[in-house]
């Protein structure tokens, strides 16, 4: 935000200054660049940018791709829209470089709190494949707070970088210096997602790249051969990689890709300094992300759907194939012994078996997947057995506190049956309460069982009114209450998988054995 008068003009000699001033009264807002005038640059100018202060230069580096540097002002009172007016100038160049008062606050580069604009910058650029560049210091200084608000987003521009605010002049922002390093090319020019054969990578590094030890005897000499391994380094990645086509790109959860980011943002930092304090809280930033990964890997199902074998097993497998490279890029092994495998359907054909790394993959009746026994015919038998066995050994250890003979007070027996024994009968009822109705009598009994119990209740008591006395409601009711929450919060998420499950009615009778039934038991 430059704040100058028309009338003013900054010089600095051997430079030439272009500018965008804001409102003379009062003064505010206002853009500006310095360029050094040997440099072959153009300034460039986008239309209806309604949102977003700017001045856009364009500069032609000998031997290096066009650059479009953007001095950027985002007002503090911005319209959501004004990602916009980045988006114009993103697409004026495939390598973009846009630095400025942002106003954008944002644990990520180092402020202590998130506003509205930090947030979307940070998601904007997460879903651009843009870089965030923020010194390590705060950049603003105000009477009682310290904060980093001047920023450089990049796009395409991939050269190792230095970026450090400066505590000099009387201005409460601080001058920010971004230094980019054009001697090393960078591995990737274009950003993009690439699968790796790493194999093939150490191949074309043994059979072409001979290793010598050369006279090294002036600087030049140790620049050249530097800049030689890099050159043979950056052939064979690139000889080695290929991008990622659209199905390909496996999904990650968001918490996921929040810990990637936060490990590749930690990593950086120790890189770039190489101390103790930085090397052990990327560490730690890397055990989080690799048990965050083993637990997601831990609890994975894939599902396929055909109505031959064609049109299910080689689509599943080759998705299989795919997830082998990625598991093997993120250096996570899976455990074949511990993989199992399910067909639904309802004759028995011999249809092929799947393959992990090599191995069959042995078809079972029933699989436990999140705690949630599924079985081929998905009437959930043995998992409703499975449920009452674990409700008697926890209704044993419990025995004690909720007999007829205990002194606890009544009050505390429904409590210990509420929050501890009734959560093993409902866990993921919403999903398997369409079971056969005896099952559901079962579960029913073990309740009505414990409650007599609690109440200490005669023969000639009937269940109704003794749940009523308790305020307890049946089985059927509560299963009922979860499902309407569970289904009713579906149509919020984004998953996509999720959005392509058809809505149907649980009215219909012919709907009697599908999850969404569990609404209108």
């Amino acid at each position: 935000e430059t704040k100058i008068k028309n009338s003013f003009s900054p010089y600095l000699p051997n430079y030439t200054f272009y500018r965008q001033d804001g409102p003379q009264s009062p003064l505010s807002v206002g853009t500006g660049i310095f360029v050094k005038s040997n440099l072959n640059h153009v300034e460039l100018f986008v239309p209806n940018l309604n949102y977003v202060s700017n001045t856009i230069v364009k500069i032609s580096l000998a031997n290096q791709p066009s650059i479009v540097i953007a001095s950027i002002y985002v007002p503090c009172q911005v319209n959501s829209r004004f990602l916009d007016d980045l988006d114009k100038i993103l697409n004026l160049n495939n390598s973009v470089i846009m630095c400025g008062d942002f106003i954008a606050h944002h644990t990520s580069w180092n402020c202590k709190r998130i506003n509205a604009t930090g947030k979307a910058i940070y998601k904007y650029a997460h879903c651009k494949n843009l870089e965030i560049l923020a010194p390590p210091t705060p950049t603003r200084y105000g009477p009682n707070s310290a904060t980093t608000i001047d920023l450089a987003l990049t796009k395409n521009f991939a050269y190792r970088y230095k970026i450090e605010s400066i505590p000099d002049l009387a201005s409460d922002h601080n001058p920010v210096i971004l230094n980019f390093d054009f001697n090393i090319v960078p591995l990737i020019v274009k950003r993009q997602k690439v699968s790796t054969n790493w194999d093939n990578f150490k191949n074309h590094l043994n059979k072409n790249v001979k290793i010598l030890f050369p006279k090294i005897l002036i600087s030049n000499d140790l620049e050249n051969e530097v800049n030689k391994i890099m050159s043979d380094i950056t052939n064979a990645y690139n000889n080695s990689s290929r991008p990622l086509k659209h199905h390909e790109e496996l999904y990650l959860p968001p918490h996921l890709r929040e810990l990637k980011t936060a490990r590749n943002r930690s990593k950086k930092v120790w890189q770039r300094f190489r101390d103790p304090a930085s090397k052990n809280l990327f560490n730690r930033a890397q055990a989080r992300f690799r048990n965050a990964m083993s637990e997601f890997n831990q609890n994975t199902a894939i599902l396929w759907q055909g109505k031959t074998p064609d049109k299910a097993i080689v689509p599943l497998q080759n998705y299989l194939k795919n997830l082998e490279a990625w598991l093997v890029r993120w250096k996570i092994k899976l455990n074949v012994d511990k993989t199992e495998a399910i067909l639904f359907n309802k004759k028995n054909d011999d249809w092929p078996k799947v393959k992990v790394y090599g191995t069959p993959i042995e078809k079972k009746k029933e699989v436990k997947c999140l705690g949630v026994v599924v079985d081929k015919q998905l009437n959930f038998r043995a998992l409703t057995s499975l449920m009452k066995e674990k409700y008697n050994k926890a209704f044993r250890a419990q025995y004690s506190l909720i007999c007829r003979d205990s002194s606890l007070n009544l009050n505390n027996k429904v409590l210990i049956y509420l929050a501890y024994l009734r959560p093993i009968l409902t866990y993921a009822s919403p999903i398997w309460a369409c079971t056969a109705r005896s099952n559901l009598r079962s579960i029913q009994v073990l309740e009505n069982k414990t409650l007599r119990m609690i109440a200490n209740a005669r023969w000639y008591h009937r269940n109704i009114d003794i749940r009523n006395a308790l305020n307890v409601p049946s089985l059927h009711q509560f299963i009922q209450k979860l499902a309407k929450i569970f289904y009713g919060k579906l149509a919020d998420i984004n998953n996509p998988e999720i959005t392509k499950i058809p809505v149907y009615d649980h009215n219909d009778k012919q709907s009697r054995k599908r999850p969404r039934m569990t609404i209108s038991l």
